[in-house]
């Protein structure tokens, strides 16, 4: 039997990317390093969209980059495009409280 973990955290960041996203290959190393250096105890998860069409047109996530934060299952906090390293950052730091 093999063990899948569900594609959104219950608790935790999901970042969805695509393949030929200028904007995705450089906001990810940011969110990478803010999820490890300040909230490494959260899941983070990367995903790519065009591996996961139907699921991402559930949740009406359209573009790309996208962040979803998660907290005890349910979306709190979501961006997509440009987004500042701080709003996700602040974001993370209100779900936790």
């Amino acid at each position: 039997m093999i063990d899948q973990k569900p594609m959104f955290p219950q608790n935790g960041v999901l970042y969805v990317q695509r393949n030929h996203c200028g904007v995705c290959k450089a906001l990810l190393p940011k969110v990478e390093q803010l999820m490890n250096n300040e909230f490494h105890e959260l899941e983070f998860r990367v995903i790519n969209a065009e591996d996961f069409q139907l699921e991402l047109a559930q949740r009406l996530v359209l573009a790309v980059p996208a962040i979803l934060i998660f907290a005890d299952g349910k979306e709190h906090f979501r961006s997509t495009g440009l987004v500042s390293i701080e709003q996700i950052k602040q974001a993370i730091s209100t779900m936790k409280n």
